[in-house]
């Protein structure tokens, strides 16, 4: 089914998320690539995303390094393969609200795997940029489900904090109104810090777009991104046209 909606890209991902890296031959000796890749199975096998990524984090630098550590935090960030059979393949306007509900109850630590995953996937499309093929495919899917999932991300920190008297507020940390606890997204947008609304506007901007998307066999995110208003897609987009435009956005997946 995934190979039907995403393509050859979106099955290399599937694989990827099952079990990251494959499987790997044990080796007798330690402080190589194969050996923290042999670790991390174990890792998984327990869903200890922290060992996963520290293990990924000891690798040589290059390509490899790039892509285990955009999928690994991609996992500690809260995505699962749920999340992405039955979120991430949604080709209408509910998508990105829907992603956020799926990252409830916030933590910092899932915001930093989050932020960590959209820095090193797109390193990883940087670095496959020029070329063509199943790698460039990848790599444009990975970047690409990091940056709807920062700016899910940053939606699901607005449902457990804001300050509708000051969304100015460079943390936003003040928790003035208690949100539903139920799994449909409860934001206050008006009350959503600024930041939080850049660093949204900020991700969505680095999405290749909807033809690149469509290229590389993502139609279903090309659909996806074309619901999002236009204001939520340009970084030089003033602050209260985005919060404007995630109203939108809110409102779409209730």
């Amino acid at each position: 089914m995934l190979r039907r909606l995403f393509g050859r890209a979106g099955w290399i991902f599937f694989l990827l998320l099952l079990c990251t890296c494959n499987v790997y031959r044990p080796l007798d000796s330690a402080g190589n690539d194969s050996a923290y890749k042999e670790e991390v199975i174990h890792c998984y096998a327990i869903n200890d995303y922290e060992c996963a990524v520290a293990n990924y984090l000891k690798m040589s630098d290059g390509n490899d390094k790039t892509q285990s550590l955009c999928v690994g935090y991609l996992n500690q960030a809260g995505l699962t393969l749920s999340t992405l059979l039955n979120v991430i393949t949604k080709a209408d306007a509910t998508m990105l609200g829907q992603l956020a509900t799926t990252l409830l109850p916030w933590s910092s630590a899932r915001g930093t795997a989050a932020d960590g995953a959209a820095t090193q996937c797109n390193n990883l499309a940087t670095a496959y940029a020029g070329s063509t093929g199943t790698a460039k495919d990848t790599s444009v899917l990975l970047s690409t489900v990091a940056y709807f999932l920062k700016c899910a991300n940053r939606l699901s920190h607005a449902h457990a904090f804001g300050d509708s008297s000051d969304p100015a507020s460079a943390t936003c940390l003040t928790k003035t109104y208690s949100p539903s606890s139920s799994s449909v997204l409860q934001v206050d947008v008006d009350g959503m810090c600024d930041q939080d609304v850049k660093d949204c506007r900020d991700s969505l901007a680095l999405v290749a777009g909807s033809s690149a998307l469509s290229t590389s066999g993502l139609s279903s995110l090309a659909t996806a991104f074309d619901f999002i208003p236009a204001d939520l897609k340009d970084s030089g987009t003033l602050v209260g046209a985005a919060r404007t435009a995630l109203k939108t956005v809110v409102a779409s997946s209730r």
